[in-house]
């Protein structure tokens, strides 16, 4: 039947948009756990980069700072002293030039976690755009699914059909020679409807496939992202369960 095979284009169509967004939700995903681990790092270098300055000169901020190496190099080339005070008055401006230095790389870290956080913010957008669209598409494949099954009803009442006519045959076939012209147009309906049973028989069985692939699919991605989780969180999984992570493609292979 030509509707039902246009039910199961339109729905194979459907189901290869749903794994390109499958495929594009991967790589987002794949993009924010890089990034994740970007920005953890920074932080950790913020974290330590401070820890040196404020064992150095405590929380003072970078102005301060600027302020106080100001007035020593002002002290230090206006005043006299001794050898020992021009030396640890070198020594403690050294060490605020340093400590100022460290805190400018700490900008500079902290403007690129805010990068890294506002490109996190548009991948979350997006992989809830694909999200959304893929569990919509979902819902025209489930559509698509009981349409397909109202199909195969008229399958089976083209089989009843096939039925009747068998019996109609039989008894015509008892009055062939009364009957021979209503007998011989009755052969051909049966041809025609045994040729649309098949036909339709072989698209349900295409169907019933695709969607014990879908299922499985689906088992195995929800498995998949479970496991994730656990991996996520550092807690320990077993070989087999990496290798489903890689051929799912929540983690690299190499």
């Amino acid at each position: 039947m030509a509707e039902l095979r246009e039910l199961r284009e339109e729905r194979s169509k459907i189901v290869e948009r749903i794994r390109e967004l499958r495929g594009q939700e991967r790589e987002l995903a794949s993009r924010m756990a890089q990034l994740r681990r970007e920005r953890g790092e920074r932080r950790r270098k913020i974290r330590a980069l401070l820890a040196t300055v404020r064992e150095r000169v405590g929380r003072a901020t970078e102005d301060e700072l600027r302020e106080e190496l100001e007035r020593l190099e002002w002290e230090y080339q206006t005043t006299s002293m001794s050898l020992e005070e021009e030396r640890e008055y070198v020594r403690r401006m050294n060490e605020l030039e340093l400590a100022i230095k460290v805190l400018e790389k700490c900008r500079e870290l902290e403007a690129e976690v805010e990068r890294i956080e506002r490109e996190m913010e548009e991948l979350s957008s997006k992989l809830s755009e694909l999200r959304e669209e893929r569990g919509r598409l979902s819902e025209e494949v489930a559509s698509l699914k009981e349409r397909i099954a109202k199909k195969l009803e008229e399958v089976s009442a083209l089989r009843s059909e096939v039925r009747e006519l068998a019996a109609r045959r039989d008894e015509l076939k008892r009055q062939a020679d009364e009957h021979h012209e209503s007998y011989v147009r009755l052969l051909q309906r049966v041809a025609e409807v045994r040729s649309e049973i098949r036909r339709l028989e072989t698209l349900v069985r295409a169907s019933k496939i695709a969607e014990r692939r879908k299922e499985e699919e689906k088992r195995l991605r929800a498995k998949a992202e479970e496991i994730y989780e656990r991996y996520r969180r550092g807690e320990r999984i077993s070989w087999s369960e990496f290798e489903l992570l890689i051929k799912m493609g929540y983690v690299g292979g190499g």
